[in-house]
């Protein structure tokens, strides 16, 4: 089984997040994080070598509201976690025939590997995975 993992936290509090935008909001963590990752130097080769495609295993966790995801991403940060909230500077919202591009606090991403998996199993126990 695959020792890295990639964890999503993606909010379930917004009447706007459909399937296909939340689909979406996941793909910009995923990328997020990888740019993140090459950032600050950290080796993430044991998660993209996890297929010849390039990625790892992902897994997307039910994260409620934001305050929640919030407080979650401050204390794994605080611990060393390679992990962020995701800004969506133009999440779509439509309002009748209008779309307003708003900047909205979507999800966050986790980065998960052996020598820190307990930890963030810990934070992770009361989130149950995203539907």
């Amino acid at each position: 089984m695959a020792k890295e993992r990639l964890y999503i936290l993606m909010r379930t509090d917004m009447a706007s997040g459909t399937p296909g935008k939340m689909m979406a909001q996941a793909s910009h963590a995923s990328n997020a994080f990888v740019k993140r990752a090459f950032d600050v130097g950290e080796d993430i080769s044991g998660w993209t070598n996890q297929t010849d495609q390039g990625f790892g295993t992902v897994i997307v966790l039910d994260g409620g509201n934001i305050n929640d995801i919030r407080n979650s991403i401050d204390i794994l940060y605080r611990n060393g976690y390679v992990c962020d909230v995701l800004l969506d500077p133009t999440y779509p919202l439509v309002d009748g025939n209008y779309t307003h591009l708003i900047p909205v606090e979507t999800c966050a991403y986790v980065y998960v590997h052996e020598l820190n998996e307990q930890f963030a199993k810990m934070v992770f126990s009361k989130y149950e995975l995203h539907n």
